[in-house]
């Protein structure tokens, strides 16, 4: 039933947006499809701002400079429902008030996954690296991305905690002989603070 909501809505919006002119009707058929409602009266300001915050930024790569250009077709969207009366007047004015407080939110949002996703790729790198793949070698680079994708989920979560337990090792501390530190230990102070407690 959703499928069908998006698929008219999106054939009303383009045949709206040919009137209107300058509507990103690509960037409005993803929202709609994250939306995912069998009907345009289910859209509320709550899921409008699930929408942004958290089905977006999982589904889609984007950054925070991509946050106003997605906000802008959002509301075009609710114009696009103003004007045709699909929604009325209260719900119209609730999600223009959600979508300006969302607006910070959904940014840092989209910069943290950024950040993630960057974080993601470095590690990645390392694990390639780990395993002697040149990385300024695009096509060998690619080879491991393929092969490391082809693998069962249960390998690929093995091979991960394996690189991550190899970056998180210690290594051995070698400790002063005991009267040498003894010596410190008292030449600091906080022995006799703590003695004076």
């Amino acid at each position: 039933m959703a499928e069908k909501w998006v698929e008219t809505t999106v054939r009303d919006l383009t045949e709206w947006a040919d009137r209107r002119g300058g509507v990103d009707v690509h960037g409005a058929t993803i929202l709609l499809e994250l939306a995912d409602l069998n009907e345009t009266g289910e859209l509320t300001p709550e899921l409008l701002r699930e929408l942004l915050v958290e089905d977006f930024v999982e589904a889609v790569q984007a950054g925070p400079d991509d946050a106003p250009a997605v906000l802008a077709t959002a509301g075009v969207l609710i114009d696009y429902f103003a004007d045709t009366g699909a929604l009325g007047e209260a719900r119209i004015g609730g999600l223009r008030t959600e979508l300006t407080a969302v607006a910070p939110d959904f940014a840092g949002a989209l910069a943290e996954a950024a950040e993630d996703a960057g974080e993601a790729v470095e590690f990645l790198a390392r694990m390639m690296h780990a395993d002697g793949v040149d990385l300024d070698d695009e096509s060998a680079v690619e080879i491991w991305v393929r092969e490391f994708e082809a693998l069962p989920d249960e390998e690929k979560a093995a091979r991960t905690a394996h690189q991550l337990a190899e970056e998180n090792v210690v290594p051995p501390v070698r400790l002063l002989p005991q009267a040498e530190l003894a010596d410190l230990a008292r030449g600091s102070g906080l022995l006799s603070e703590a003695l004076a407690l």
